[in-house]
């Protein structure tokens, strides 16, 4: 949000700052896409709309990491 904001771009919500960000053309469409996903695991997890299963999240962010 911090980014989008500096790049005047609206930051009402985290969703809305990577649309911004992809606008601007700071991120791609996978990046966005990415984004969006983390957005909404972090609402699950803080919310706790419902238990999370480190055995599933874990290799997710393994993999993720190794992509970068």
């Amino acid at each position: 949000m911090r980014a989008a904001s500096l790049l005047g771009q609206p930051v009402s919500s985290p969703s809305k700052a990577v649309k911004g960000l992809l606008d601007k053309g700071v991120i791609d469409q996978e990046e966005a896409l990415f984004l969006k996903k983390v957005i909404g695991l972090r609402n699950i997890v803080v919310h706790a709309y419902r238990p999370v299963e480190l055995r599933i999240v874990d290799p997710i962010l393994k993999s993720r990491e190794q992509a970068l």
